[in-house]
């Protein structure tokens, strides 16, 4: 039965940011038993077009239990102190996983194509044996990019849902993270951060406070409107 460990039948189930990218996760899952052999795999995160490649985490070592319907966790250090407990794997902070486009995928080291793949929102790159791309990813720190179905051939835009983020490791542990969303200026559900990153507000002086919420024309955050902020303008 050893001889049967392999990492093909492994499948993205669900990808969930928060509103900065500190908390980030993707969750894997195994469609049949033995899918221990990780070693030679990876998962990679694409932005918007295609044309920018964040290595979300390297396996160096087979994994010692990974059967039909277990899954494996790989989270941002900020996650274990949201969650109470720690992810199964580590990953670097800073927003790898591009949002509310771009695209992750599972795949082998060297040559041949992903294992795995979600494209979503309003990602333009390549795709190929995916389908269309799902909905955006959202990062209101309460839902997640969720796996509903498993069709043949795959397409994204119906193998995955919005729905409420349920991170589960491969000991079984799981949660449904509620992390707040911080300042949210315009009252519209959504944090400031949020906002500006899915473009639905503009922060033209790069302030983290949503253009909208402040005087008309000061570009500068300084709190008037004068030659600072004309400058500011036509840089």
């Amino acid at each position: 039965p050893t001889a049967l460990a392999s990492f093909h039948l492994i499948e993205v189930n669900e990808v969930y940011t928060n509103a900065d990218g500190s908390i980030q996760y993707v969750e894997l899952i195994a469609r049949s038993a033995l899918q221990t052999n990780l070693g030679p795999t990876h998962v990679e995160a694409l932005n918007t077009d295609g044309t920018v490649t964040m290595m979300v985490f390297d396996f160096t070592a087979s994994f010692p239990a990974l059967d039909n319907g277990e899954t494996i966790l790989i989270a941002t250090a900020g996650f274990q102190a949201v969650a109470g407990f720690a992810p199964d794997f580590v990953m670097a902070s800073g927003s790898l996983i591009s949002f509310p486009d771009g695209r992750v995928i599972f795949d082998r080291d060297g040559v041949g194509g992903p294992v795995d793949s979600v494209a979503y929102g309003d990602y333009t790159g390549t795709n190929s044996g995916f389908g269309l791309p799902a909905a955006a990813l959202p990062c209101d720190g309460v839902h997640s990019l969720t796996r509903v179905s498993s069709s043949f051939p795959p397409n994204n835009a119906v193998d995955f849902a919005i729905r409420v983020n349920s991170p589960r490791r491969n000991d079984g542990s799981n949660t449904t993270l509620n992390p707040g969303i911080g300042a949210d200026c315009n009252a519209n559900g959504l944090s400031d951060s949020c906002d500006i990153a899915i473009g639905d507000s503009l922060d033209l002086n790069r302030n983290r406070i949503p253009d909208d919420c402040e005087d008309r024309g000061d570009f500068d955050g300084d709190g008037d409107v004068d030659l600072g902020d004309y400058r500011r303008l036509h840089d």
